[in-house]
């Protein structure tokens, strides 16, 4: 059972509560996971689904969570995989059994017997084999395009009508989610995209979300200039990757692109507005 400490942690918005296992989340991030936790405690019980746990750290407010049912843990357990930025992500120690050992010795009272791992790509969990139907999906696995089309697709296939689907590092699958919002829309599902603080991107879906889009008010964020910053940093990244093998080649690159940061910023403020 999570105890009244841990429950007024959730309540309050105290991050502290990520500090029992590693995540690789900034502030900001879990500001906006502890938002969306308080949202769904306020309606009762709920099933929380994640891809892509590596060590336990973002399942860790969840699995402390007496309101949190069932926990759905889905990894294939790379050692590194690709990402959209043209480089290769190391995750050492990144086992089902590490995560299980964090989890148990952080939270000792908590019900092991709700978190259910599948140690394989999401495209390969039938999806009768999630019992019962998130209320919430965390996306943090192999952040290429394709990866989060997948497994977007899947979460869509064992989810609520009403759930509430996120991924994390946004920026870098920008425009991954683009391709999803066009989908949804011609497949006539209703949805509200929100962009929360951190690189936390959330869509929620049917009929009730735009309930979603009031109660993350408070951390929602410019959408057009999300999407903008979002590729223009995401076409830096890939050619700094590029370059990598000729260093003063990307010396002489990072140099001219520190100046068109200014410039960009100048021009396109945080708040969406041109400033020409």
């Amino acid at each position: 059972m999570m105890t009244a400490d841990l429950a007024d942690k959730v309540n309050e918005t105290d991050i502290s509560i990520f500090d029992h296992i590693p995540s690789q989340t900034n502030v900001n991030d879990r500001v906006s996971l502890l938002l969306i936790q308080q949202s769904l405690r306020k309606t009762g019980d709920y099933v929380y689904l994640e891809i892509g746990s590596h060590l336990g750290g973002t399942i860790q407010p969840h699995y402390a969570d007496s309101r949190c049912q069932r926990i759905y843990s889905i990894d294939k357990r790379p050692l590194s995989q690709p990402d959209e930025r043209g480089e290769r992500y190391a995750y050492p120690e990144n086992s089902t059994r590490t995560m299980r050992e964090n989890l148990a010795r952080a939270f000792p009272a908590a019900d092991q017997n709700k978190l259910v791992t599948y140690d394989m790509d999401a495209s390969e969990v039938e999806p009768s084999r999630v019992e019962i139907a998130p209320d919430f999906c965390f996306i943090d696995g192999e952040h290429t395009d394709k990866a989060l089309l997948s497994d977007f697709r899947f979460c869509l296939s064992v989810s609520k009508p009403d759930t509430l689907i996120a991924t994390h590092d946004s920026g870098v699958v920008v425009n991954a989610l683009q391709t999803i919002k066009r989908q949804l829309d011609a497949d006539n599902i209703p949805y509200e995209r929100l962009k929360l603080a951190g690189s936390v991107y959330a869509i929620a879906l049917g009929k009730k979300a735009g309930l979603w889009r009031e109660r993350l008010a408070d951390v929602l964020q410019d959408e057009d200039y999300f999407v903008r910053s979002s590729r223009f940093y995401l076409k830096r990244q890939k050619r700094e990757a590029r370059l990598v093998r000729w260093p003063l080649l990307l010396q002489g690159y990072r140099r001219l692109a520190s100046l068109k940061d200014v410039l960009y910023r100048f021009v396109f403020r945080s708040d969406g507005i041109c400033s020409l």
